[in-house]
């Protein structure tokens, strides 16, 4: 009977360990928008933007999906599929479920949106971008837009094919196409953007926390931004590409930085 009582008592001690170190590993992301339930992320810690933090972790989206913005995701499908809850990837900065939105056919349309309350001057953006598969030769879309509150573009980044050589733009308004790097498929990309729309115009952005371009002293934008959207709109050839996000946030303060 001693015996058993002490194999017990050590059992009972093991059992209280490993329930620590699972709650020690666990990443609260703080909803900032919409008054939701902040969700649970084993084993993975990212910073939360203070004005949109989604992690695409709850059953649907973390700040939920509506008819009408603000404050919640606005899904626009005519050819392909969004899906919030697919599986992710096993790349960096992925969790166990994401955003994947995949399009194909003439004038296709798949991407989802959200609409901050109002429009701001500086923003800071994180998202996590895995290009999945893609038949896209020499085509040039929009696949992350940021507009002001009327809808209209101000700034966005772009997938092109330049002779076989996958890519990614940022475009804004005023200038047209400002940077121009060089990415691969399959392949895990921490994408960090700055914008600011304050007194002198600037922008700045990263990939893998590593700056890869930025300009300033205006001639950039006209507006500033209130609405995010995740996908491609209108995609006038008929290619297909698969796009995988993960991770997205927002804030006015500073860099987000990347997941670990």
């Amino acid at each position: 009977m001693k015996r058993v009582i002490i194999f017990l008592s050590v059992l009972a001690l093991v059992l209280v360990g490993i329930a620590g170190v699972h709650h020690s590993q666990a990443k609260m992301t703080v909803i900032t928008v919409g008054g939701v339930t902040p969700v649970a992320d084993s084993g993975f810690s990212c910073t939360s933007g203070n004005v949109i933090s989604e992690s695409f972790d709850a059953s649907g989206y973390d700040l939920g999906e509506c008819g009408t913005p603000p404050d919640c995701w606005t899904e626009a499908v005519t050819s392909g599929t969004v899906d919030e809850d697919a599986t992710c990837p096993s790349l960096d900065g992925f969790d166990t479920t994401c955003l994947n939105t995949a399009y194909t056919g003439l004038y296709s349309t798949a991407n989802t949106l959200i609409e901050d309350a109002s429009e701001i001057d500086v923003i800071y953006m994180r998202v996590y971008l895995n290009v999945d598969d893609e038949n896209y030769t020499d085509a040039n879309r929009p696949i992350l837009v940021f507009n002001n509150d009327a809808g209209i573009d101000i700034a966005n980044v772009r997938l092109t094919d330049s002779g076989g050589q996958l890519q990614l733009q940022l475009w804004t308004v005023d200038s047209g196409i400002v940077d121009t790097e060089n990415i691969s498929v399959d392949t895990s990309y921490a994408l960090e953007i700055y914008l600011s729309n304050s007194g002198s115009d600037a922008w700045e952005w990263k990939l893998n926390g590593s700056s890869v371009g930025s300009g300033s002293g205006g001639g950039y934008f006209t507006d500033s931004f209130a609405q995010y959207q995740l996908g491609v709109e209108e995609n006038d050839p008929q290619y297909t590409i698969d796009l995988d996000w993960d991770n997205f946030d927002v804030d006015t303060t500073g860099w987000l930085g990347e997941c670990s």
